[in-house]
């Protein structure tokens, strides 16, 4: 039911994450390397139910979807907290 590992090559970083809830209908994935405390899921309506359900391949293949896009976050999010971090010390000089 839960915290299935997954892990897949992304620009040659391994990034690793785990499948925390899977039904028929719901899925979450974390991530857990190389960032932490990102989640993301999906549902699928009943009546949606007779074309995809997560409990086989469209759900291993939806996990790894979701684990490439929480990589692309956390990357996103590191980027921005270095440019914020660069724009902070830069005005503390300018203020001197």
């Amino acid at each position: 039911m839960g915290n299935e590992i997954i892990s897949m090559l992304i620009d040659g970083i391994e990034v690793q994450g785990k499948i925390i809830y899977r039904s028929s209908q719901d899925i979450n994935v974390e991530i857990t390397r190389p960032y932490k405390n990102l989640i993301t899921g999906s549902h699928i309506p009943y009546f949606a139910m007779g074309v995809h359900n997560f409990k086989g391949e469209y759900g291993d293949k939806r996990a790894l979807e979701f684990l490439k896009e929480l990589y692309e976050i956390g990357k996103d999010i590191e980027n921005i907290l270095l440019i914020a971090k660069q724009r902070l010390l830069n005005s503390d000089e300018e203020a001197k």
